[in-house]
């Protein structure tokens, strides 16, 4: 595979999981967009990297959606910011993103950690 067909597929991986990804974190507590960036980069041992101008789209789509609640919270000698957290409908959605992501990670092990046929 080529440079260029590898960063093809990182980029696809990276976008079918980046509901998922952002859910999970809400999931813990509310958090800003920034945090959210940090949080994917270093849990990932930087393998993950969502740059602010792609995700903040993504949080604006999560929230028309229903999934996530943002909010404006201002605190002294600080900028305002907008903490997103997940509703109740976003917690059922990561519920199920999570077992369709567990399965196709298991299907996926199957196929290249099977003996030959």
């Amino acid at each position: 595979m080529t440079d260029m067909n590898t960063r093809a597929l990182d980029r696809e991986l990276k976008r079918g999981s980046a509901e998922l990804l952002i859910l999970s974190l809400l999931d813990a507590r509310p958090r800003h967009g920034y945090e959210l960036s940090k949080l994917i980069h270093t849990r990932s041992g930087g393998q993950l990297t969502f740059h602010i101008d792609s995700l903040y789209p993504l949080l604006y789509r999560l929230e028309e959606r229903g999934w996530i609640k943002g909010t404006w919270v201002e605190k002294a000698e600080e900028r305002r910011r907008r903490f997103y957290k997940v509703t109740a409908e976003g917690r059922a959605v990561l519920a199920q993103q999570k077992k369709t992501w567990e399965a196709f990670v298991e299907a996926v092990r199957c196929v290249i950690g099977g003996e030959n046929a």
